[in-house]
């Protein structure tokens, strides 16, 4: 096809109308001199003394150029006051040329003033030349003239062009020697199965230095599978050596049955086959590596923070993020290898190892997933993790592999998203582990599987009698498969997983409704105030003060009715932030109680720069006596510590009637331990409110002490 020739729709003409921005009248006169002198033009000057006179004027009259005179100071605020007076100008005849003269000859002028889209700049001095002066600024007006109607035609040709390219009902593409994309229009993506801003920065998956046409079978991005014809010619793109590539759709009508058959296989909305067909597939590989490993492997590809795309964007937008991702990930998979959607935004594939190296096909997936998505005007972010199962001998099911291939998908999503985890049997049982419990803990939080268990604190000072002067708070899970979760274990998977900033939110309404509890059940108890652990990560949120305040304030309790208690080695970790924490819950009348005392580096600094009221002797010193005498000069200090500074002492860990006395012996007066009681559940701990002294004593009294 040729495109027909075509002129200027009117070509320069032999008066020139010139709209001259010139405030003074004397420069007018002398540019309209320059243009009289010069030869085969005649011109028609209208002068304008500002930028909105000539506003006003273009719009009742015609011109075909802006001669706009600037007037500046050569300094940096000068040249940018005339730079801006440029950019209104631009603005004001977006379809008028416009040439600039100003007092400048600086280069970097001339440069900055065609940048920002006048046609050219002349410099004053350069027009005063007797000899070329009046030449030089006609055929620079002229030129801009010309320059302007072949940028307009060439506007209009390239609209013309992209038109009819996407009006045509094939597939059309301009194709580089290295087979990447240059240009494609919209059908071709619909026949390719992509997106075109996607497609053009993409690789044509065929040959196309070809003789004849050829067909090949493709899925469309509308889900339908296709035959298509090939074509190509030889040509050139933008001054490269290029092919343009013709794709027709040479499909045979297919029946209502067959089409139904088709949708029974596939996904509807990616068109990639459904996990059904993956598994046959897969199986079928089983059975041919039958007792040989490695032979291949299954991969499972999950989309990053794919559920806030459709939460933020919209379903249609995630819908059009997983079909993209889905061509993406068929462009990167050997020819032929099993792929699927296995739901929602999960895939799946298969590699033998003598096709290619599946870890490293697992790289190229989550590289080119992790690819900003583009649909209509948004920009989508999503990583993608994979997950990485060899086949081994023994394995009887495409569901093991598959199963194992989500196992270290699940991992790598949880440690790091984006990245890649093979699978190791032998390394990934406690990961798992880990990550299934935290799972589990997240449902536990949310569900009735944690109840609150309860430790007396004892006064030790006098004897007979022994006072519950506290109550410590301590987080059970009864897990429904395992049974009672060691604290130690779900502690740490809740810090580990940032679940222990919403588990001490729980711990705190808990335990302030069950204090209101207990306070309505019985009005003539007193109810001796319950100490709550608080971890490091939760001292450094923010929203730990109103938390507290809130559970207090919803249960009608005063502050003196909770304790926090904070560890050593947190009070080590803190900053300005945590330190204006404490002293604001302190200022509320929240006691502080700094746990494990011992265990860390703190020094008396810490003691006097924290609202600390109490320490707790961590349970490691109290086990060695009376014998450890290290451990006895240990107690002894942190006593005669607390006492010169006023704060009280608690010993954690007091199990035989030998450490209770020799507690009372070194001065201390409170004690928390086995020997007072073991943590009970809340209905078990009223039996200490009506005469705490009595099941106390009792106690301690089968324990042999000697009081």
């Amino acid at each position: 096809m040729k495109l027909p020739r075509r002129s200027f729709d009117s070509p320069t003409p032999t008066t020139l109308r010139v709209l001259v921005v010139e405030s003074n009248p004397a420069d007018l006169l002398f540019i309209d001199a320059r243009l009289r002198a010069a030869s085969r033009l005649a011109a028609a000057l209208t002068r304008a003394p500002t930028l909105d006179d000539a506003v006003t004027r273009a719009q009742t009259e015609q011109f075909d150029v802006v001669l706009c005179h600037l007037q500046f100071a050569t300094s940096s605020p000068g040249i940018e006051t005339a730079l801006a007076t440029v950019r209104r100008a631009l603005g004001a005849f977006p379809d008028i040329p416009i040439v600039v003269i100003s007092e400048s000859a600086d280069r970097d002028v001339d440069r900055k003033v065609i940048d920002l889209g006048a046609q050219d700049h002349v410099a004053r001095e350069a027009l005063d030349d007797p000899t070329w002066g009046a030449e030089l600024l006609a055929r620079t007006l002229v030129a801009a003239v010309d320059r302007h109607r072949l940028g307009r035609l060439r506007d209009e040709m390239e609209q013309s062009l992209n038109s009819l390219v996407e009006a045509s009902p094939d597939g059309m593409l301009a194709v580089r020697r290295d087979r990447t994309i240059a240009m494609a229009n919209t059908r071709a993506g619909v026949l390719l199965g992509q997106h075109v801003e996607d497609l053009e920065r993409a690789r044509f998956p065929h040959e196309v230095n070809v003789r004849q046409p050829y067909e090949v079978n493709k899925r469309g991005n509308d889900n339908n599978e296709r035959i298509l014809e090939v074509s190509s010619t030889p040509g050139s793109w933008l001054g490269e050596p290029a092919f343009f590539v013709s794709l027709r759709d040479a499909t045979p009508q297919v029946s209502p049955a067959q089409q139904a058959a088709f949708h029974a296989n596939y996904d509807s909305l990616t068109g990639l086959p459904t996990s059904e067909s993956f598994h046959s597939r897969v199986d079928d590989l089983i059975y041919e590596a039958k007792d040989h490993d490695d032979t291949f492997a299954v991969l499972l590809v999950d989309l990053d923070q794919f559920q806030s795309v459709n939460r933020s964007f919209g379903h249609p937008v995630g819908d059009a993020v997983l079909k993209q991702a889905a061509g993406r990930l068929t462009a990167v998979l050997p020819p032929g290898a099993p792929v699927a959607r296995l739901g929602g935004d999960e895939f799946a594939a298969a590699i033998t190892n003598q096709v290619a190296d599946p870890p490293v096909v697992a790289q190229h997936i989550a590289s080119a997933l992790g690819q900003p998505y583009r649909v209509d005007d948004n920009e989508v972010h999503c990583s993608a993790s994979v997950g990485v199962a060899w086949h081994y001998p023994g394995c009887r099911s495409a569901r093991e592999l598959v199963d194992h291939a989500d196992d270290a998908m699940s991992l790598a999503h949880d440690q790091v998203p984006g990245q890649v985890r093979v699978f190791d049997r032998r390394t990934m049982v406690q990961g798992v582990k880990m990550l299934r419990l935290k799972s589990d803990l997240r449902d536990a939080v949310h569900g009735c599987d944690l109840w609150m268990a309860y430790q007396p604190i004892v006064s030790i000072a006098a004897e007979p009698a022994r006072d519950i002067v506290g109550l410590e708070a301590l987080c059970r899970w009864e897990h429904p498969d395992h049974g009672l979760i060691p604290p130690v274990e779900f502690i740490k998977v809740a810090e580990d997983s940032g679940l222990i900033v919403p588990l001490g939110d729980w711990i705190l309404r808990d335990v302030c409704e069950q204090i209101r509890a207990w306070r309505d059940e019985r009005p003539d108890w007193v109810v001796p105030p319950v100490s709550v652990n608080v971890s490091a990560r939760q001292l450094f949120d923010h929203g730990l003060p109103e938390a507290v305040l809130g559970a207090l304030r919803s249960n009608r309790l005063e502050p003196s009715a909770i304790q926090l208690e904070v560890t050593e080695t947190a009070i080590l970790a803190m900053n300005a932030g945590v330190e204006h924490t404490l002293k604001r819950l302190a200022s509320e009348g929240i006691a502080i109680h700094l746990d494990d005392f011992g265990t860390g580096y703190s020094s008396l600094a810490h003691l006097r720069r924290f609202p600390i009221s109490t320490l707790k002797v961590d349970r490691s010193f109290v086990a060695g006596l009376p014998e450890d005498e290290q451990s006895r000069e240990i107690v002894r200090a942190v006593i005669a510590m607390g006492s010169a500074l006023g704060i009280d002492v608690i010993a954690e860990g007091v199990e035989g009637p030998a450490q209770l006395n020799d507690l009372r012996d070194l001065g201390c007066q409170l004690a928390q331990g086995y020997l007072f009681d073991v943590p009970a559940p809340a209905p078990l701990v009223t039996k200490w409110f009506p005469a705490a002294r009595d099941p106390i004593e009792r106690r301690l009294a089968s324990a042999g002490a000697g009081c």
